[in-house]
């Protein structure tokens, strides 16, 4: 299977107003269509600050009109979202993007799911039928009634069809493989994950497709990794000391720099990113978002990145 590429942009900033943040990046999103990206995705945090907003799915609508990549959120926050509102907000950006539209999601932090309500005895049971929730109401179905989710009203409007928007699952454990092979279209790793452990939580999936009775030519996995290209070693080094040191420290801990990139970023010149990213792909990954726009690196370094991946990386993976 073909290896697409999209953008993982940072709307939330603790340097600028939403509003001025949406313009920095919508001058990326439109490099990155002529580039030959395909999607790109927002985040959501339930923290104060940081890079991720408490609604992606509305940044997403403010954008979905100002460019043609699919949109998806990477990812969304089942515990802080009523599923009801959740599955309205999907259909309305599903019709608004034409169909566009991927639902990312994740189920956040053991304080998010306290603070919800979440029965801890039973996270996982309630994750599974919040998202079998999602596919009976955007399939037309008034209600949803399970052991843990009860919901009574239809939705007024329906996504562009009843099998729409795919979800991707994200998660780190087997339950987490499980679910996106029986409720989603994909699995999704976060930023943090490691390459080393793609091999066994990909098995995961594979065989919960398989179990399910899904051929595997529908698998969709995919990543999300720091992104930051030069035209030389020497430029990288010195770009990554500038702008990414402190980022991949903290994901890292005290490991060494560069093994830290090469487990969970594509850093490098054009061809040292190829080779990171077939090394991705013979394991199975059919997506790859760059997140490439942190807060702290100049827009003319992320246009950079997009055109190196544009013009000497994406054409390398037909």
């Amino acid at each position: 299977m073909a290896l697409s590429f999209g953008v993982a942009l940072d709307f939330g900033s603790r340097l600028r107003l939403l509003a001025e943040q949406l313009e920095r990046q919508a001058r990326l999103l439109r490099l990155a269509e002529e580039a030959g990206f395909e999607l790109v995705a927002a985040g959501e945090s339930s923290a104060a600050g940081g890079f991720h907003l408490p609604n992606a799915l509305q940044v997403l609508a403010a954008i979905s009109a100002r460019t043609r990549l699919r949109l998806c959120t990477g990812i969304t926050l089942l515990p802080a979202w009523d599923p009801w509102k959740l599955a309205l907000d999907a259909a309305q950006l599903d019709q608004l993007s034409g169909g566009r539209f991927v639902l990312g999601v994740g189920i956040g932090t053991p304080a998010l799911q306290a603070r919800a309500g979440w029965p801890g005895e039973a996270i996982g049971q309630r994750v599974d039928e919040y998202l079998a929730a999602l596919r009976a109401l955007w399939s037309g179905q008034r209600a949803y009634h399970g052991r843990q989710l009860h919901i009574d009203a239809g939705l007024p409007i329906l996504p562009t069809t009843a099998d729409r928007p795919p979800i991707w699952v994200g998660g780190g454990v087997r339950r987490s493989a499980v679910r996106a092979a029986r409720h989603g279209e994909g699995w999704y790793a976060g930023v943090t994950f490691r390459l080393s452990d793609l091999p066994t939580n990909i098995g995961w999936y594979r065989d919960a497709l398989t179990t399910a009775g899904k051929p595997l030519d529908t698998a969709r996995v995919i990543v999300n990794r720091l992104a930051l290209a030069g035209r030389t070693s020497a430029e990288v080094t010195e770009l990554t000391q500038a702008y990414l040191g402190e980022t991949l420290r903290a994901y890292g801990g005290s490991e060494a720099l560069q093994t830290t990139i090469d487990d969970m970023a594509l850093v490098g010149t054009a061809d040292q990113i190829v080779a990171q990213a077939e090394r991705y792909r013979d394991l199975g990954v059919t997506h790859i978002f760059a997140r490439l726009s942190l807060d702290e690196i100049p827009v003319e370094v992320a246009q950079r990145t997009v055109e190196i991946f544009g013009r000497e990386v994406i054409p390398r993976f037909p």
